[in-house]
């Protein structure tokens, strides 16, 4: 990473962190502009703890924490990618594999396949959470939780992009773990309180006309 870019990443770094900040977050991840055949720049030790590439909690040394996040299974997550991640997992050294999957719309075959594919990889387990997870049923999160994986919501920026979000009362009824995220900047809240009241909203509206 040459010092231009060095110089970008870590503005939005810092922005990113400090949004975190004013809404109580302590801990990020998905700066997803570091080059990984280079050392991260020093900026990545910030005000938050960036738990993909310097938490602090695993000593100094940067790019070396037992967390991995994943933008998407078919952008991201090639075969070899996979078979790392599963190699890391059976050898216990990866906590948690945080993957963005069955992003799209219910009706959107290739988001239910991500799932599918990702299943079939042998990451769907305790060590995995799935972010988003829009296109999922019933069957998926009952399988979800029989695997002891984990659901990531992100409710305002679902809405935003596809008019829909997971179906959180199955996801809910299915025993499934979750979590609540504000996604990302452009379409999600600018932190955990916004995301949170957000969240609180659509309860009751789309969620109790859905029921009607």
């Amino acid at each position: 990473m040459g010092p231009d870019e060095s110089r970008r990443f870590c503005d939005l770094d810092e922005y990113a962190e400090l949004q975190a900040l004013m809404g109580g977050t302590t801990s990020i991840l998905g700066l997803d502009l570091v080059d990984e055949n280079a050392p991260p720049p020093s900026c990545i030790r910030g005000l938050a703890r960036n738990l993909d590439y310097q938490s602090g909690l695993h000593g100094e040394q940067a790019g070396h924490e037992p967390i991995v996040w994943v933008l998407g299974v078919f952008s991201d997550m090639k075969f070899d990618a996979a078979r790392k991640l599963h190699d890391r997992m059976d050898a216990g050294r990866l906590d948690l594999a945080v993957v963005h999957a069955a992003e799209g719309r219910k009706d959107d075959a290739e988001s239910r396949a991500e799932f599918t594919m990702l299943k079939s990889w042998g990451l769907l387990g305790p060590h995995t959470a799935v972010v988003h997870g829009v296109a999922l049923g019933p069957a998926e999160f009952s399988q979800m939780a029989k695997a002891g994986a984990a659901l990531v919501w992100s409710p305002r920026s679902n809405m935003e992009l596809y008019g829909q979000t997971a179906d959180i009362k199955q996801a809910t009824a299915a025993g499934l773990k979750i979590a609540l995220a504000p996604d990302w900047a452009p379409t999600g809240s600018q932190n955990m309180l916004g995301e949170i009241a957000y969240a609180g909203a659509l309860d009751k509206t789309f969620f109790e006309q859905a029921a009607v």
